[in-house]
Order: structure tokens, then C-alpha cells, then sequence
């Protein structure tokens, strides 16, 4: 009778691993994927519990939260952003809603992290910023309870005299009196995990529906990014925030993290789900739904009626434009994450500006409204 039951202990386990998927290179995005989704914000700045949306059987559902935006994730030729060729081993680039531009080496046996496209922090112009080792972020396959723990450091540098334009006269003839130049640094940290395995039914009238087979991904994403001088006489670098002070434009450092549940399936090259949690990864702050229609028929989605227009430029600094095609005249309303009213303008035309000067760094929705007080179109934008 034991070795009955131990045959059968060992079937079941036999069967529950077979059971899980693993993952390929082919399951992953590259060159020419574009993907469309559907973004909602929580209006919470605490998140909604996990299991309140979602509950046990895992069903992912239109959600009635008031913010959301229709965007279309684009994986690209690098060369497109870097005419230069500085990232000669990149093959594939995104861009993130933070606004960075990531360069892969792609392979059949992994994704690579090889350098960064950023703004500077006190100019706004683009930096090249190649790793200083190429970090890999995936390796194939991928299965149940693989981990990967990896850290990345890039640095670009100037002479001092990029600061000349934005610091007090005073304080710039104190700064090139001792120090020569300037470095700026990322560093990226990657704690990834394949925690989970199961199945998932994605429905409503707006996403990508059925059911589906996942592998999950528990992921935190810590950027850290900074701004030292060097010493002439000593060669050493020192945070320009303990030279400089409050006479910075921007506060330094700059600490952004982020804690993600990615629920990946075979043959959709990004994830079906993806959910922006809390720390503690127990409540939901912002989810990213496959979105069911083409890119070509985003604009028509029955979420709202839409009007053309796009923002520039974005990710913005001091002024950002928005512009219509066949609207003269309406309102535009600006939220912050939490859905706090930040601004409300009138416009006549075909186009308004909205001056982000005084605005704290972040992400920002708006609602278009006509003259008759309908809801004609919805976005966001960055302020950096």
C-alpha cells in the first residue's frame, strides 16, 4: 500500500511540473514589437489590496478606475536614437514612462543590458551612458523559481562649464575655482524572481480576452541617479548637492523604485499583465492590460470618444503642447497620480501650451473636454 501511495505522490509531482511553462527567447519582445495596452492609475496613493481586484481564481476584468491611458509599448531599431552607433552592441531599444531609452543585446541565449540614453539633470540635454559591464537581465529559458540579482553603473562626464547657464555667477566662479568637471551617474539595481505559476482569465470589453497559462514575475527596479564634481587639485568627486545646496534646480539624488508583478505567457513577447505594486507587493497601484484592438484602432476604443492630438515635447521640462486636428476650442484638466485637479485651462484653436515650470517632477494625466462638457480624449505626460 506505501509504494501505491509513493507512486502516486511522485505521478502528481511528475504531472505538476510538466504542468508549467517555461519560457524561450521567442516569448520575449523584440525589434518591430509593438504592443498596446491599457494603463490604470489607482486614485489611492496606498494602492488597492491584490485581492480585492482580483480575488482567488485570478481574473483580470475591466477596471473602473477613473485614470487610465491607451498607449503602445514600441521596441525599436537603436538606431533610431543613436545615430552615433555609441551602443554598437544594442539591437533592440525601449522606451520607458520614465523617459529613459534602454539599449539590449539581444540573443537566442539572453537580453543584455548594454547602455542608457537619460536627460541630465540640470540642462536637459541627452546623455550616452554606456554600462560599465553589460548586465544580463534574462537568460533562456526561464522557469519556475529562477532568480536573477544584478546591478549596473553608468557614468557620463562634462566639463564643469554645463553649469555656467543655470547656477548664480557668484557660485559658478566658487565651483571652476576648485573643481574641473562633472559626473553624472546611474546606477541600476534588478531583483527578479519567476515566483508563481498558473492559470489566468484575462475578459471585458477592452482587453485581450481568454485564458491563459503565466508564469509570474516578482521584479523590483531601484535607479538611482546623481551629480558629482571633481576636484582639481585632488582628482576626487564630491555630491554636488553637498557643494551646491538648494541652489540646485533639481533635488539630488534622485531615488526611483519600482516593485512589479509581470505575468509573462508563450508567444505574446511581453507580459499579458503587468502590475505596478506597493513595497510590500500587497496592494495594486497601477495595472497595465494587454489592450485588445490594433494600434490603428486605439483612437476608436468605446472607453471614450476620442479626438487626435498628440504632446510635445514628452517627457517635458518648462512647456509642453498639446495639438488637435478638427477641435477649436475646450477645456483641458490636469490630474497628478493621486487624481488631484493640479490645473484647469481654456483654449481657443487648434492647440494649447501648459506651463510645467512650477510642477514637481513625476507623471501627469489631462482629460480634453468640448464645449459641451464631453470627455473627447484622455493622456498623460512626464515632467522632469
Amino acid at each position: 500500500m506505501k509504494k501505491i501511495v509513493a507512486f502516486f505522490v511522485l505521478l502528481m509531482g511528475v504531472l505538476c511540473v510538466y504542468s508549467q511553462i517555461s519560457l524561450n527567447r521567442t516569448d520575449f519582445f523584440e525589434v518591430g514589437n509593438e504592443i498596446p495596452q491599457i494603463k490604470y492609475y489607482s486614485n489611492s496613493e496606498v494602492g488597492v489590496p491584490f485581492s480585492t481586484l482580483f480575488g482567488e481564481e485570478l481574473i483580470f476584468d475591466d477596471l473602473d478606475w477613473t485614470n487610465f491611458t491607451i498607449d503602445t509599448l514600441r521596441f525599436f531599431n537603436p538606431q533610431e536614437t543613436d545615430p552615433e552607433n555609441v551602443f554598437a552592441e544594442a539591437n533592440c531599444s525601449q522606451i520607458t514612462e520614465d523617459g529613459f531609452v534602454l539599449h539590449y543585446s539581444i540573443t537566442e541565449s539572453s537580453i543584455v543590458l548594454v547602455g542608457v540614453q537619460a536627460q541630465q539633470p540640470m540642462t536637459g540635454d541627452i546623455m550616452n551612458m554606456l554600462m560599465e559591464q553589460n548586465v544580463e537581465v534574462y537568460s533562456f529559458p526561464i522557469a519556475l523559481n529562477d532568480n536573477n540579482d544584478a546591478n549596473a553603473i553608468s557614468a557620463f562626464k562634462e566639463h564643469i562649464s554645463v553649469y555656467e547657464s543655470i547656477l548664480p555667477p557668484d557660485y559658478y566662479g566658487y565651483l571652476t575655482a576648485l573643481f574641473d568637471s562633472v559626473k553624472f551617474e546611474i546606477k541600476l539595481s534588478f531583483i527578479s524572481e519567476f515566483d508563481e505559476f498558473g492559470s489566468m482569465e484575462m475578459k471585458g470589453l477592452n482587453n485581450l480576452q481568454g485564458t491563459f497559462d503565466y508564469l509570474r514575475e516578482k521584479r523590483t527596479d531601484v535607479t538611482y541617479v546623481n551629480v558629482y564634481l571633481r576636484n582639481k587639485f585632488s582628482g576626487s568627486y564630491t555630491p554636488v548637492g553637498d557643494v551646491v545646496g538648494d541652489q540646485l534646480p533639481v533635488e539630488l539624488p534622485m531615488i526611483d523604485s519600482a516593485f512589479t508583478y509581470s505575468y509573462w505567457t508563450k508567444g505574446h513577447n511581453y507580459p499579458l499583465v503587468e502590475l505596478i505594486m506597493t513595497n510590500d507587493f500587497q496592494n495594486v497601484k497601477q495595472a497595465n492590460y494587454r489592450h485588445a484592438e490594433n494600434e490603428e484602432e486605439i483612437g476608436n476604443s468605446e472607453l471614450f470618444s476620442s479626438v487626435k492630438h498628440s504632446v510635445f515635447p514628452n517627457p517635458v521640462t518648462e512647456m509642453a503642447v498639446i495639438k488637435f486636428d478638427n477641435l477649436a476650442g475646450g477645456n483641458v484638466y490636469i490630474f497628478s497620480q493621486t487624481g488631484k485637479l493640479i490645473e484647469q485651462l481654456s483654449f481657443e484653436g487648434n492647440s494649447t501650451t501648459i506651463n510645467t515650470a512650477s510642477f514637481a517632477v513625476g507623471m501627469y494625466f489631462y482629460q480634453l473636454i468640448d464645449r459641451n462638457g464631453q470627455i473627447i480624449g484622455k493622456g498623460k505626460f512626464i515632467k522632469q
